[in-house]
């Protein structure tokens, strides 16, 4: 009876080894298929081992975590190639209007410095462009220990607006604005602060028809900053990209607007802690939200 039953038990395991050999046989065929690009099948068992069952579960985790490697590795590729082309065209455009107004002023002296000056105007927005370009070569590239200290955004804001003055003066715009008399403390970079309300200020004005309100917020635990301006050249398409790089609202119509500036506030405001609360159109009124980490 004993021997009988033991004959049983070594038959059992046979069977059982030669299922498992059969089905680790059968799942290296398709791994090799899958290698060769034959096939895009996952790995499944049919015979009943539960190590085959978790080690299966694993390897098409493991398939899971390639293809999307494969898939964001193709995204950023296409991010790079667009970013190159809108690059070049931003380089590209006022370096030949650069050298048209030059030749222009040679050709007819008489309007020689309307002509000139023209280039110079060209010639700094090209700096700006590339000062830019600079300015988040060296953000990417920055150490992830960012100093960072008690800094009064009211105080801050306030010495953004005094520098732009003359730009809201040119454009004949009076801004509404609103900062609390008392102190608004965050916790942040007082030079990545600072570049955040310049590029959201000088946002405004860009894309302002006449009126731009500034509103900064010590709510509780937070910190809240807003701008809007009316405008006629945003729809709601084009805000939906607004912080992407290199992404502008004119690119078919030429502009030399070259798309960095809010990339770069979004970016900054990540590095210290802070987000992007909100950017919407309504009724020709564009408005960005944003929030600093407070102290």
């Amino acid at each position: 009876m004993a021997y009988a039953l033991l004959i049983i038990v070594i038959a059992t395991l046979a069977a059982a080894l030669f299922s498992i050999r059969h089905e680790i046989n059968r799942l290296t065929g398709v791994m090799s298929e899958r290698n060769q690009g034959y096939t895009r099948r996952k790995l499944s068992v049919y015979a009943w081992s539960k190590g085959l069952e978790r080690l299966c579960e694993s390897v098409n985790q493991n398939i899971d975590i390639q293809e999307q490697a494969r898939i964001d590795a193709r995204k950023q590729e296409q991010e790079l190639r667009d970013s190159i082309a809108n690059l070049s065209h931003d380089l590209r455009t006022p370096l030949t209007s650069i050298l048209g107004y030059i030749t222009l002023s040679k050709e007819n002296p008489a309007k020689a410095p309307e002509y000139l000056a023209i280039a110079e105007n060209k010639a700094k927005a090209l700096r700006r462009l590339i000062d830019d370009l600079h300015n988040l070569s060296v953000i990417m590239d920055a150490d992830e220990s960012v100093e960072m200290e008690k800094i009064d955004a009211s105080a801050a804001l306030t010495e953004c607006l005094l520098g732009s003055v003359s730009q809201f003066e040119d454009k004949g715009i009076s801004p509404d604005i609103q900062i609390p008399d008392e102190a608004v403390y965050i916790f942040g970079n007082a030079l990545y602060t600072q570049r955040i309300f310049q590029n959201l200020i000088q946002n405004a004005i860009k894309y302002a028809c006449s009126e731009v309100s500034i509103i900064l917020r010590g709510d509780g635990g937070k910190c809240v900053f807003s701008v809007s301006n009316d405008t006629n050249e945003l729809t709601g398409e084009s805000v939906k990209h607004i912080f992407e790089r290199f992404y502008t609202a004119e690119n078919a119509r030429g502009s030399e607007n070259h798309g960095l500036g809010l990339y770069i506030v979004k970016t900054l405001l990540e590095i210290m802690g802070g987000k992007v609360l909100s950017a919407d159109i309504k009724d020709e009124r564009f408005t960005i939200e944003i929030e600093f980490r407070r102290l």
